[in-house]
């Protein structure tokens, strides 16, 4: 499936996570887990492990003229968070 995303929001979180919306491509390719976001019902996290670190993708699946894509809006390093909440 084609994924896509808004490429200025690439590369900011790009510089300030150091995590790239293209990984998601690799992770998909290894076991991951999907899970529906209660607050918003067409977001979904998928959750894996990417260059050594857990990660999560929000994305949505959306269907343009060309057919269904995975549309990112956003990706952090799980660790990251957490350490940031505590």
């Amino acid at each position: 499936m084609r994924i896509r995303w808004d490429e200025h929001k690439r590369q900011k979180i790009l510089k300030e996570r150091k995590i790239d919306f293209a990984d998601l491509e690799d992770l998909l390719y290894q076991p991951y887990v999907e899970d529906q976001s209660l607050s918003y019902g067409d977001q979904y996290r998928i959750i894996g492990f990417e260059r050594g670190g857990l990660v999560t993708f929000v994305v949505e699946y959306r269907e343009d003229l060309i057919g269904d894509f995975i549309w990112v809006g956003n990706c952090m390093e799980i660790n990251a968070a957490r350490k940031k909440n505590l």
